[in-house]
């Protein structure tokens, strides 16, 4: 499966791609991963965009403030991009797709009470990706510290972990000014584990 043609899958479930800044704020950061490692940059362009991003998340979260304080009710992005991060004193890149979901599911309607996403949409956006191409994958519990306990699984393809799905922390969503929101449901994949599948033509 190409990046371009995961891309175009979740064009067809309604997400809208985003490209983000790989520099992030180093706030933010912590925030969402106490315990990383960060690429600290020598010279940033500013002081909110001072470390490369360990994550996408970041990226989606600030584009969902900033979407949120401009009155929009519902949003669903991805982002196909790099992360960086340290290993045996190297800076590694690696690129990832990432999705986040806020607000209610499908259109408003005059008859229906509006149901707010959870965690078993953005679960169900993850199955339609993959199993497009007939991969292996399965669900496991995970604990992660910028997701909701209880309410996060690690994904797996075969017996490699690939990443992770949930719903964001509450602490977190406090701590953004977002707590007043329903659900914030977002999923992080490592792209590369995934080119080398097939996905059927029509």
């Amino acid at each position: 499966m190409s990046l371009e043609a995961m891309g175009d899958m979740l064009i067809q479930q309604g997400y809208h791609e985003v490209i983000c800044y790989s520099f992030v704020d180093p706030k933010l950061q912590t925030l969402l991963e106490p315990s990383r490692s960060a690429c600290v940059l020598s010279n940033p362009i500013s002081a909110e965009m001072a470390e490369m991003r360990s994550s996408l998340l970041p990226s989606l979260l600030s584009t969902l403030q900033y979407n949120l304080n401009r009155q929009l009710k519902q949003l669903q992005i991805f982002e196909i991009g790099s992360r960086y991060f340290i290993q045996d004193t190297e800076i590694k890149e690696e690129i990832m797709i990432s999705g986040l979901r806020y607000g209610p599911k499908g259109q408003e309607h005059w008859d229906q009470k509006p149901q707010p996403v959870d965690f078993y949409d953005i679960k169900g956006d993850v199955e339609r990706l993959l199993h497009a191409g007939g991969m292996p994958i399965r669900f496991e519990p995970g604990v992660y510290p910028a997701l909701h306990p209880g309410r996060a699984a690690s994904v797996y393809l075969g017996e490699n972990r690939i990443g992770w799905i949930g719903e964001v922390h509450p602490r977190i969503l406090q701590s953004l000014d977002l707590s007043a929101y329903p659900a914030v449901c977002v999923f992080e994949l490592t792209a590369n584990s995934l080119l080398r599948r097939q996905i059927p033509s029509y």
